[in-house]
């Protein structure tokens, strides 16, 4: 479960958006016969469940919504077949990792994560990636990623079981390891090796101010700091547009049967390519929720 949390949080992290709506973080979507209306949550996967209450009608949504919708549904199953696509089968780092790169490596991990870097030998570059930025990140946000019930997405659909509703998801375990491990192994170190020439404390600066932006809801903030980004267009498209268009058809199948409250990473609703937009392209009124009498 922790390592599911760790690349829940990194895919937040990486997301790329185009161009932001306002600055709302809770949408109501109704109309094109829905009987009852769902509503859209951006969330920030590292983030404690207690920043739900400062977002207005936020918790009366997801009282009033007789399922959630969530990227993955978030249970050890799903962690252990995404750690089966981070497994290099016939490779290792020390052998992919010239002398320097692999010391440098070693020492970074002793040092951030406390271990030795051979228990990480046999992970893909993308795979040692993510559990550093996402561990360091979780750092900075204040969370206790071991603490599953602090974060927000697994608060959600905990707390949805436990009132007895559905649990709907939007991608399994392996679509969303093809997202994360499917570029080359040349690319993914050097993503891994360019993170790791990173000033620490930029880094953390810059997740101070991602969680700012994302806290002040304030989406503009959140794409402007992801356009700046050193992936490529592609990677881009894969992370967040093609996900996104893979996701709406299954989201109007799931609004026709149940009022849901989806639960998705902030930076999948904005842009024209965003989740707000298709839907209203599909015939949805999708409006923001700024006060409770908007629910």
């Amino acid at each position: 479960m922790k390592l599911l949390r760790l690349i829940i949080g990194f895919l937040f992290l990486q997301a790329q958006g185009v161009s932001a709506q306002q600055d709302v973080l809770l949408w109501k979507v109704s109309g094109n016969n829905l009987e009852k209306p769902s509503y859209l949550f951006g969330t920030y996967h590292l983030l404690s469940a207690d920043f739900v209450k400062e977002v207005v009608g936020a918790e009366k949504a997801f009282k009033k919504s007789e399922a959630v919708v969530g990227e993955l549904e978030m249970d050890e199953n799903a962690a252990g077949k995404l750690m089966n696509f981070m497994v290099m089968e016939n490779n290792s780092l020390d052998s992919l990792l010239s002398p320097l790169q692999y010391d440098t490596l070693s020492e970074a991990i002793k040092e951030r994560m406390g271990m030795p870097v051979m228990m990480l030998n046999k992970l893909k570059p993308m795979g040692v990636y993510i559990m550093l930025a996402s561990s360091e990140a979780a750092k900075d946000v204040s969370v206790d990623i071991k603490n599953k019930s602090a974060l927000m997405d697994v608060w959600f659909q905990e707390e949805a079981k436990r009132k007895k509703k559905d649990v709907f998801s939007l991608e399994t375990a392996e679509e969303q390891a093809a997202v994360l491990f499917n570029s080359s192994l040349d690319r993914q170190l050097d993503m891994l090796m360019e993170y790791l020439r990173l000033d620490r404390d930029a880094a953390k600066k810059e997740n101070d101010k991602i969680v700012n932006c994302y806290k002040e809801q304030n989406l503009d903030c959140l794409v402007s700091i992801m356009e700046s980004s050193n992936y490529t267009q592609i990677e881009k498209d894969v992370m967040l547009k093609d996900r996104n268009l893979k996701w709406i058809p299954q989201l109007k199948e799931f609004m026709q049967q149940k009022s849901c409250f989806v639960a998705v990473g902030a930076l999948h609703l904005p842009g024209n390519e965003g989740i707000i937009n298709l839907l209203r392209e599909a015939g949805y009124t999708v409006e923001p929720v700024r006060s409770k009498k908007d629910l």
